[in-house]
């Protein structure tokens, strides 16, 4: 059956007109399943996520924009089978992630803007018996669009490289009974066109 996921969150919103921080607290309580005598299955299970996330936009100067923030996280497993991991950290919980990106308008040609953003990760268990680990990983992300005006319409021209490096790693775990990892995405390259109608 579906099951119900319960989340608390506080936070602040301070704006300066041109940065914006944003700050919460946050507990996520999550039901896991666990198998009881019997090899019975059951949706009994718990794992609590509290944490701090901070997030960042706004222009650091004119033409340069700053877009980012950070989470810092304590996943924990509260409800175990006969409460043989209680207290061990969350499958797929790393302890911090984090994302930081810049704009920049080039004065050299109106319309074109170059793009850059980093994205990183702790590493995180695979495992409820905190056996199995991932590596922290981290990727490096550029791009360009172009902004310009074709027969009367607004175009936005579009191209990035997600992964610049090509870094092979597991991305997270997703799958708190069976050590199952996600393969991060490879170096790929990606152009878009989009236009007002």
């Amino acid at each position: 059956a579906p099951y119900k996921t319960d989340q608390k969150e506080v936070g602040v919103k301070w704006d300066t007109g041109s940065f914006t921080n944003t700050f919460s607290l946050f507990e996520i309580n999550k039901p896991m399943l666990i198998t009881l005598s019997g090899n019975v299955p059951s949706d009994g299970g718990e794992k609590r996520v509290r944490g701090l996330e901070w997030y960042t936009f706004g222009e650091v100067a004119r033409g340069t924009r700053l877009l980012g923030g950070a989470t810092f996280t304590q996943g924990t497993q509260t409800r175990t089978a006969n409460g043989s991991y209680d207290g061990k950290t969350a499958v797929g919980a790393p302890r911090w992630q984090g994302n930081l990106g810049l704009e920049w308008d080039a004065p050299w040609a109106s319309g074109l803007t170059l793009n850059g953003k980093v994205v990183a990760s702790s590493s995180q268990y695979l495992d409820a018996a905190n056996t199995q680990q991932l590596s922290g990983w981290s990727e490096l992300e550029v791009g360009a669009r172009y902004a310009t005006r074709m027969a009367g319409k607004k175009v936005v021209w579009r191209f990035n490289v997600v992964n610049l490096l090509d870094r092979h790693y597991y991305s997270g775990a997703f799958s708190d009974t069976t050590p199952i990892a996600t393969l991060g995405q490879g170096r790929t390259f990606m152009t878009s066109l989009s236009t007002d109608f």
